[in-house]
């Protein structure tokens, strides 16, 4: 050393070559680095090396020591030779890589021969099988002064003030360099280059600022998931011997893979039927022959396939080693930086530890183990000392445990376990950037689940949501979008933590981004009147609202909200109150809001009754927005919501936009996509619309626009199934608006002579109300008084209501002929003398009997109280009827007697109970 000092102080600190030969003996032949870290290939696994003889193992149950530290421990003073020659290479480091260096120079320092013995023992074999890790592996005070006695004391070496500050550009590369002697270095030899890599880390981590520790947790963390995929596809015999209990993974081995050839077979204590005892035996034995053969042979082909217990999982776990070494580095400001390593850390816990319904892990057992002791050592790094070791390893388990898709009792009750331990440790919050660490417990300790499942307590559920309030009250919280989201869904299904969920998420939305509220205000707008409350209440007090008028005008459509509550905060919130007054501009944020909240109806009502002032004649707003707010209803995502937005917008938009939702509403119709429910939405909305266009312009501008098409559709329709007979009926509708209005007496009668056939063949119920409402409006018209089109279409539907076979059919008619009366009066009922008809009917054959009590209770229900007279009259023949044997018209009785009931008066009501019966 005397001697390298003489040159390192001499020769070479006057020629580059000189002291890049000298740094180079000294780290390839003293600290044991190579030139550059090849890919290794990996050894085969020997399970006989699971099970060292006592004599390998040593007296005091030792592993053998690595050669390699055999050979480098007598060494003295090797920090001292690196400072010099260090120093001496870096005196030319404008002709160097400073990457490189740097690399090299971390490296060594993390060599066991500057650490010491302790991190020796961090790669040793038996460290490897699963068991919890005791060495720390934590750079030394001593290493971390060779470092600065180097990098940050450039007026003792002769060296530029600006070198400490090129080290940042610097850490990028020198961490690939590290990742690269993690994964690729040789510990079936050596140890040393892989231990010194994960010290290497930490003490790069203390070198550089946190803008560059984040860009090395994100290269860390890249290494880690590369080495979980390399181990996750290795051999079942591989991962069986790097088991926590090898010997009995080995076995399950075998196992496995001879009940997978059909060789293990079981046999029962009697010979089966039609086999001799003595055969029975033979084949026993036999069995038994090949099972033993077949398992030397598995035996012995496995021992040639691997030398050494556990190689190929150790190299690849060396990258989560250095993540639990690196959250020993004290820094201020790491918690950011290492924030996503940590939270891949996490999330990857969750799918390792879960077992599918085959038995099998995510991951080995020994990989969660490694992630676990690394997840918990970043979190309790990263608390700033709050949390011991051992409750952010409970905390990070307990997490993982409640990600997966069936949570247990066990899991429930480690939940209540580590809630009071969290509250006896004095953690009242965690830091601001491990605040969605935080909320992956969070989501599964509020998991809605079946009554019979297991959930953590109330009390736990409460401690543990104390804690997320108080967290969310900190300045420069993380992750406030996943948070709000998580109340929204606390308040919904856990009433008994309504105050916290709320606290905190007036505490999230104070400081809140206008992006990181979309949760609130998807809540206030789409959820249920407790979600809408809180969330407007949380609005009310985000300095995101004053400062964005897309955010303002979102909590102004509040103020049309039907709970007064809501419209109240909404109220406090909005400049003006009630009174606040709408920009023409604002129509373009209400639409925004419609096309991302069109899937639910209240949204859509409240969006568009805001859309209504804005639109209004007396607003202000320009005629042509109206065509713009059209437009875009036309390309909502929903039909269903574009439909009932234009039921909404109709009052006050001008004819020429009418027609335009006319023309959209009938292809919307057509295609043969559009459900029932939708298609009855369209029937209304087509209906609304049209009442609302005065009679002169329903004739002079409407009818030759939309009358041809409608006509068009009606004529080409054919076929059977319920979306065409709900297409012919709405555009039946339509037509017949249109043709009352504008006084169409040919298309009137037209109309009616086209009713049977429709009548007849229709077969759902929204079909036969709608016709039935058709012939009502046509039966009411002036042209239709005395028609005798119209009575012989009357006794027709009576006919078919009486004496048809099918009770579709019955119905259908029987709604058309109420609707006649409804049309026509109560003076109809005379002229077809229908009490007489029905009594004549009840007292006739068994489809007739059934087809009067269709009658009375269409006319029950259509007329309503108008009907109260003649069921007085009819009340005995549906008491004879119900009482009748035939079930058929005992059901028919059955239903014309409740809406019989229905349509009493109170005087009615009164009245039937006090009719004498015979």
């Amino acid at each position: 050393r005397v001697a390298l000092d003489a040159i390192a102080t001499g020769a070479a600190a006057n020629s580059c070559g000189q002291a890049i030969t000298l740094w180079t003996s000294v780290t390839r032949d003293v600290f044991g680095l190579a030139a550059e870290p090849k890919d290794v290939p990996e050894p085969a696994a020997d399970p006989s090396a699971a099970y060292m003889d006592e004599e390998e193992e040593g007296a005091a149950g030792e592993p053998a020591k690595d050669p390699a530290l055999a050979a480098v421990y007598p060494l003295r003073n090797a920090d001292k030779l690196l400072v010099a020659a260090a120093r001496a290479l870096l005196k030319h480091h404008g002709r160097v890589s400073l990457a490189e260096v740097l690399a090299e120079v971390v490296l060594c320092a993390g060599s066991p021969l500057v650490c010491g013995n302790e991190a020796a023992t961090l790669l040793q074999p038996r460290s490897f099988n699963g068991a919890r890790i005791t060495a720390h592996g934590v750079a030394s005070a001593r290493c971390r002064a060779v470092v600065d006695a180097i990098f940050r004391a450039p007026a003792a070496a002769g060296m530029p003030d600006t070198l400490l500050d090129a080290i940042d550009f610097a850490a990028s590369g020198a961490a690939a360099f590290l990742i690269q002697h993690l994964r690729n270095t040789d510990v079936t030899r050596s140890t040393v280059p892989a231990t010194s890599a994960v010290n290497g880390f930490a003490i790069l981590l203390s070198l550089v600022p946190p803008a560059s520790q984040a860009q090395i947790y994100g290269q860390l963390q890249e290494a880690c998931d590369a080495s979980v995929k390399a181990i996750q596809g290795l051999e079942p015999l591989r991962l069986a011997l790097a088991d926590a209990d090898p010997h009995g993974a080995v076995e399950a081995f075998y196992q496995a893979d001879l009940v997978a050839r059909g060789l293990v077979k079981q046999h029962g204590p009697k010979p089966p039927k039609g086999m001799s005892e003595d055969d029975y035996e033979e084949l026993v034995r036999k069995d038994a022959k090949a099972l033993a053969e077949a398992r030397e042979k598995l035996v012995a082909a496995s021992k040639k396939t691997m030398k050494k217990l556990g190689v190929a999982p150790r190299l690849h776990v060396a990258p989560l080693v250095a993540v639990r070494v690196a959250a020993r580095v004290a820094s201020a400001v790491r918690e950011q930086s290492a924030s996503a390593l940590l939270l891949w850390l996490q999330k990857g816990l969750g799918a390792w530890t879960e077992i599918d319904k085959d038995g099998r892990r995510g991951a080995p057992e020994f990989v969660a183990t490694y992630a676990l002791e690394a997840a918990g050592a970043q979190l309790a790094a990263m608390a700033t000392g709050s949390m011991p070791i051992a409750l952010a390893e409970q905390f990070m388990h307990v997490s993982a445990q409640l990600q997966h898709a069936a949570v247990t009792h066990l899991d429930a009750a480690q939940a209540n376990t580590l809630a009071m331990r969290l509250r006896v440790a004095g953690v009242s919050a965690f830091p601001p950037s491990l605040f969605p660490a935080l909320l992956p417990a969070l989501r599964g300790a509020f998991r809605v689940v079946k009554k019979a499942a297991p959930q953590v307590s109330m009390q736990g559920q409460h401690q543990l949501m104390a804690l997320f309030a108080a967290t969310c009250g900190l300045p420069g919280v993380h992750g406030r979008t996943e948070g709000l989201e998580f109340a929204v869904h606390a308040i919904t299904h856990f009433s008994g933590v309504y105050k916290l969920a709320a606290t905190a998420m007036a505490s999230l939305a104070k400081n809140a981004g206008t992006a990181e509220l979309t949760p609130l205000v998807r809540s206030a707008l789409c959820g249920d009147q407790m979600q809408r409350e809180a969330a407007a209440a949380a609005l009310s007090g985000a300095d995101a609202v004053a400062n964005h008028r897309a955010t303002t005008v979102a909590v102004a459509c509040l103020l049309l909200d039907p709970r007064p509550q809501v419209a109240r905060i909404a109220e406090r919130t909005v400049p003006g109150g009630a009174d606040f007054v709408f920009e023409a501009s604002d129509v373009d944020h209400v639409v925004a809001l419609l096309r991302r909240y069109c899937a639910e109806v209240h949204p859509v009502t409240v969006l568009c009754a805001t859309l209504r002032r804005l639109l209004n004649s007396d607003s202000g707003v320009a005629a042509d927005r109206q065509k713009d707010v059209v437009d875009a209803v036309k390309t909502l995502e929903d039909i269903y919501g574009a439909v009932v937005a234009f039921r909404k917008l109709v009052p006050v938009l001008a004819v020429p936009r009418i027609v335009e939702v006319l023309e959209c509403l009938t292809e919307i119709a057509e295609s043969p996509d559009t459900d029932g429910e939708t298609m009855k939405e369209v029937l209304d909305c087509g209906r609304e619309a049209l009442k609302q266009v005065p009679d002169a312009d329903l004739k002079k501008t409407v009818a030759p626009a939309v009358q041809p098409r409608l006509q068009d559709v009606v004529a080409k329709l054919s076929g059977k199934g319920a979306h065409t007979e709900q297409l012919g009926a709405v555009m039946t509708a339509w037509l017949t608006v249109i043709a009352t209005r504008s006084n169409d007496a040919a298309y009137i009668a037209k109309a009616l002579e086209g009713m049977p056939p429709m009548l007849a063949t229709a077969q759902t119920p929204t079909v036969h109300y709608t016709l039935a409402e058709c012939v009502s409006d046509l039966a009411r018209h002036p042209s239709m008084r005395h028609s005798d089109a119209l009575v012989e279409f009357g006794k027709l539907c009576l006919k078919h209501a009486f004496n048809s076979t099918s009770y579709v059919k019955k119905k259908a008619h029987a709604n058309a002929f109420a609707g006649i009366v409804l049309g026509a009066g109560l003076l109809a009922l005379r002229k077809f003398d229908t009490l007489a008809a029905i009594t004549d009917a009840a007292n006739d054959k068994q489809a007739q009997r059934s087809g009067a009590m269709i009658v009375i209770e269409t006319l029950a229900q259509t007329l309503g109280v108008l009907f109260e007279p003649y069921l007085l009259v009819l009340t005995q023949l549906m008491l004879d009827s119900i009482a009748e044997k035939d079930p058929k018209i005992a059901e028919c009785a059955d239903d014309a007697a409740k809406a019989m009931m229905s349509a009493l008066s109170d005087v009615g009501f009164w009245a039937a109970l006090a009719r004498p019966r015979r």
